[in-house]
């Protein structure tokens, strides 16, 4: 069964759940070759870098992250830049 973060994946990306599977695998040995063991505190981050980036996911965060620090320069008027932030990444 997969789980959220690959139905999550697969729903935002417009990719089936098992093609993502198939990268979250891929992704896996990956980390494997990198850090040795899955024990490793940066292995699981690292996978979901890793199909995070496969899908092109990273540079919808990277530019939300740019976003939110052009806006953090003016003014946003009365709403605070905590609710700005709220807002933008609650969409």
């Amino acid at each position: 069964m997969p789980t959220s973060f690959i139905r999550n994946i697969a729903k935002h990306s417009n990719r089936s759940v098992s093609e993502i599977e198939k990268l979250w695998d891929t992704a896996k040995a990956a980390a494997l070759v990198k850090f040795k063991s899955d024990t490793d505190p940066r292995y699981w981050a690292y996978v979901t870098a890793t199909v995070k980036k496969m899908v092109g996911q990273d540079k919808v965060i990277e530019e939300n992250i740019l976003s939110l620090v052009e806006c953090s320069k003016i003014n946003i008027g009365k709403m605070s830049f905590k609710t700005y932030i709220t807002h933008v990444f609650n969409k």
